[in-house]
């Protein structure tokens, strides 16, 4: 009913249009060219095409997205596990493939290494488990169908406690399944974002086009004390004061 809905909503003649989630801002950045739409939500704007910048969306459309930057998600990762040097992560190329290379490249600047296992099939997961986790010091993760099944995730987890390798999951599920931790953006804060966004463009003091996205500002960090029992790790103090899940 998407198109329904949309017409609806233009015969209104809205100053803004608000969106929540990327199938949606996706219909909605399609369909609509005359009228300032500002997402919240949103994962992987760029490449979904939703944008054609962070810092410069042109267009209609900008708005809050859900990414931590690399480099922050690298810094809290460094900040659990100290001596982490060669991170690995399971990605498709085709969904993932820009945010592992800005990702490889985020890690050199930090004197880390990124050692990416491209999959394109659920069936090809447990040769490249069997290739990664051989020569890595903790598991990263990036949002893919394709590898984050529920039966993958669960497959990955029980692979990476084998291992004794530390997994940075996606989410506080992630670490409830048994991933080491986790670090996720705060959701109440994105919808602020996103507010002040509108607030912004609805002013008219400000061309949408040239109003970056945000990235979010409030990270809620996660562990599961009883993997860090199981694989031998040591979680500094200074970040188990931080964490608000701790299991």
């Amino acid at each position: 009913r998407w198109r329904e809905v949309l017409k609806s909503i233009k015969e209104e003649k809205p100053k803004l249009i608000m969106t929540f989630g990327t199938f949606a801002t996706g219909l909605a950045a399609k369909d609509v060219k005359d009228t300032p739409i500002v997402f919240s939500t949103v994962l992987n704007p760029e490449e979904s095409r939703i944008v054609a910048s962070l810092v410069s969306p042109s267009g209609n459309v900008t708005g809050a997205s859900l990414d931590i930057p690399e480099e922050t998600q690298f810094s809290y990762l460094l900040s659990v596990i100290p001596t982490a040097k060669r991170i690995g992560v399971l990605y498709n190329p085709k969904e993932t493939g820009l945010i592992v290379e800005k990702a490889r490249a985020a890690a050199g600047r930090m004197g880390l290494q990124l050692i990416a296992e491209p999959i394109s099939d659920a069936t090809e997961l447990p040769k490249a488990i069997e290739r990664l986790f051989g020569g890595i010091d903790v598991l990263w993760s990036v949002a893919a169908s394709t590898v984050f099944s529920s039966s993958a995730i669960q497959q990955i987890i029980v692979e990476a406690i084998k291992y004794r390798i530390p997994f940075m999951g996606l989410s506080p599920s992630f670490v409830k399944a048994g991933a080491l931790f986790s670090v996720k953006w705060d959701d109440a804060d994105v919808g602020r974002q996103a507010g002040d966004i509108a607030v912004r463009v609805v002013s008219g003091d400000e061309d949408i086009s040239g109003i970056s996205v945000t990235t979010p500002r409030n990270h809620i960090i996660s562990i599961n004390m009883q993997t860090a029992r199981t694989i031998g790790a040591v979680i500094p103090e200074k970040v188990l004061k931080r964490a608000e899940v701790v299991k």
